[in-house]
């Protein structure tokens, strides 16, 4: 009898053994997934803004160069905040005026064929913009060797904080106003091109990288995605990709255009905090039924109040008034191709996970459960 029982025991261990195999191969991803996103928090919690550097070139023997960056950029960057007390105060700004000069121009450099210009502060230039996030601007005479219908700008602004942080250089003095996108690294324009062209390329890359680095936008897209993925047959889960896609394309497009014509102008800090909600919200209604149908619905709903937050990121940037429509048309195509791709290349993968495994168990509920955590971290960083 003794004989009999531990031999059942041995099958019973090796039976949770097994078990216990198969339940952690499953589950370690996303225990991986979860600890990535905690050490993650903080970075994710602040999107860099668009750092804007407008060259005037209606002197050419003189021109001058103003650059612009948000205040918690720069109290990331150079550190403003003297006391610690959270508030940046105009003499706080005023003993650093000298340091954010110093940081300008380490990491700002314009250069023609025949060397280095020189950047030199203006005198009783620059200072505060004040609005939703208050943005510092100084200005800078440049003096380059020899004038050049092209100038190599070297753009390692905000890169300690955001590695894929870009830059807008808009050029002005040249007969029309040009801007163009500046990467992290050198980028050679060509202050003589005024073409229409290339000026529009510049909101559409903006409006690319916008999409692709604004992560509260791609993560709630992607709680769209999850339940979609299973929706039956290739024809059924295209048709309701489609429907969510037009849905939120339909949405945001209307509150970017109604905002940016200046209809509706909600408050940015209040907008950011709502998006962080809408993230929340979308998680909860997946971890509470995961194989839902409302993606579209939801998309188109909450997709007007993204549509505030894309047309908080265009106010960034200086638009013509001629050029406005243009612009923005330009900037919601290129935030149509970053959400294209993104989808694109998620999508297929959740589709084939929904085949292979235990869908709901092993991916729309630890994923949504993750998300409602970070969402509920940036409405209370948000907040704060």
């Amino acid at each position: 009898m003794a004989a009999v029982a531990s031999y059942k025991g041995k099958h019973v261990i090796a039976a949770c053994k097994t078990f216990s195999y198969r339940r952690m191969k499953l589950i370690t991803p996303f225990l991986g997934c979860m600890l990535f996103t905690v050490l993650s928090l903080p970075v994710l919690a602040h999107e860099t803004g668009v750092a804007t550097l407008t060259l005037n070139l209606e002197a050419a023997d003189q021109p001058r160069l103003s650059v612009e960056l948000d205040v918690l950029d720069l109290e990331l960057a150079v550190g403003l905040d003297s006391d610690g007390d959270g508030a940046i105060l105009w003499q706080e700004y005023s003993t650093q005026a000298t340091a954010i000069q110093h940081y300008i121009q380490r990491a700002l450099t314009l250069s023609t064929h025949d060397g280095e210009c020189t950047l030199m502060p203006a005198p009783e230039s620059g200072g505060v913009r004040q609005g939703a996030m208050p943005s510092v601007i100084t200005e800078f005479t440049v003096t380059c060797p020899n004038p050049s219908t092209t100038l190599t700008v070297h753009n390692r602004l905000l890169q300690e904080i955001d590695p894929s942080a870009t830059a807008l250089l808009v050029l002005v003095g040249t007969g029309a106003e040009k801007s163009l996108a500046l990467p992290l690294g050198p980028t050679i324009v060509d202050v003589a091109d005024t073409g229409l062209m290339a000026a529009l390329a510049t909101y559409v890359t903006t409006g690319i990288h916008h999409i692709l680095g604004g992560t509260d936008h791609l993560v709630f897209l992607l709680l769209l995605l999850l339940p979609a993925a299973r929706s039956g047959s290739i024809k059924a889960r295209l048709m309701v990709l489609t429907g969510i896609v037009t849905s939120f394309t339909l949405a945001h497009s209307i509150t970017l255009t109604l905002s940016t014509a200046g209809y509706l102008t909600p408050p940015a800090r209040a907008i950011e905090v709502v998006i962080a909600g809408t993230v929340v919200l979308a998680a909860l209604l997946n971890l509470a039924k995961p194989r839902h149908r409302a993606s579209w619905v939801i998309a188109y709903c909450f997709g007007l109040i993204h549509g505030f937050g894309f047309a908080s990121a265009l106010a960034d940037m200086t638009i013509s008034s001629g050029m406005r429509a243009a612009n923005l048309a330009a900037f919601n195509i290129g935030v149509e191709l970053g959400q294209l791709g993104f989808v694109l290349l998620v999508f297929p993968l959740l589709c084939i996970l929904s085949a292979r495994i235990d869908y709901s168990r092993y991916v729309v509920t630890p994923l949504s459960l993750v998300i409602a955590l970070v969402g509920s971290f940036w409405m209370v960083q948000r907040l704060g």
